[in-house]
């Protein structure tokens, strides 16, 4: 859920939850019984004419497994784009994250970070 703060601001709340009736340990690479995730979320966003910034955040808790501790997730993005008509626009977008971790098939409590970027052609007829 999300809410305008002002304009180009929102702020909101993301959670997740799932997991299995019965717990069934190698089912593959990730597969724990239980995994849930609770996070406060802001996103900002920014348009001047054909150009447009948009940066995202957010900050919560995460549990892997049923008796697993809780441990501390977060993410951060920033995308930039250039539009050069009505409908065709080029969007580069990078983030960094925290996730939870699977050795041999079995869900840990530990996390690690890794990035993405992402390059969007857009083009309309």
């Amino acid at each position: 859920m999300m809410a305008t703060l002002w304009r180009g601001i929102e702020a909101g709340v993301f959670g997740r939850l799932m997991g299995y009736r019965r717990p069934n340990p190698g089912a593959g690479y990730f597969a724990p019984d239980r995994f849930g995730v609770l996070e406060g979320r802001v996103t900002g966003t920014w348009r001047r004419e054909r150009w447009g910034i948009r940066a995202d955040a957010g900050f919560g808790a995460q549990q892997v497994g049923a008796g697993a501790p809780t441990q501390l997730e977060w993410h951060a993005g920033l995308g930039i784009t250039r539009g050069w008509s009505a409908n065709n626009e080029l969007t580069l977008a990078g983030s960094l994250t925290n996730s939870a971790a699977s050795r041999s098939g079995t869900a840990t409590a530990t996390g690690f970070r890794y990035g993405t970027i992402s390059l969007r052609v857009q083009h309309g007829l």
